[in-house]
């Protein structure tokens, strides 16, 4: 069995916690697994409306909108963890939403095709921060192994 087939879409290799941002390494299996596209985004914002109107420096507009339907998945991971991380930090300390940022770029291609990235997010509470990347991660992995199947 093909070793990137067995494996889930997208997984977490490392994460190192800094002063005020988390900095994960992730391992995305397939070039099939990539990038977002509108069926998978409305499969996203099914859970999480909100994402569009982030606002993301990228060369189409001011939100991650402009480009939600055709980026890198490692960057819808980045703007689900901050939605995760405001969204859990609210339910948790019942706090007013704190402002994070993030960033996202793709590594190099590895022997069996799969391709890094990091992902970098800021965190008022490490904890909280790292729990939304996983379950980023998670939902994104349970969308795209949903898609290749149909």
């Amino acid at each position: 069995m093909n070793s990137a087939v067995s494996r889930p879409p997208v997984s977490v290799d490392r994460i190192s916690i800094g002063n005020d941002r988390i900095v994960a390494t992730l391992s995305v299996a397939h070039a099939r697994f990539g990038l977002t596209s509108p069926r998978v985004m409305a499969r996203v914002l099914e859970r999480h409306p909100n994402l569009l109107r982030h606002t993301c420096i990228n060369d189409e507009g001011d939100t991650f909108g402009a480009v939600a339907d055709h980026t890198s998945i490692p960057h819808l991971i980045e703007h689900l963890a901050i939605d995760f991380q405001v969204n859990n930090g609210l339910h948790e300390r019942r706090e007013s939403p704190a402002t994070f940022v993030g960033s996202s770029r793709w590594g190099g291609v590895n022997p069996d095709g799969s391709r890094n990235a990091q992902v970098e997010i800021s965190f008022s509470d490490d904890r909280i921060a790292i729990r939304a990347l996983n379950e980023a991660v998670a939902l994104v992995n349970g969308i795209l192994a949903k898609d290749s199947a149909s």
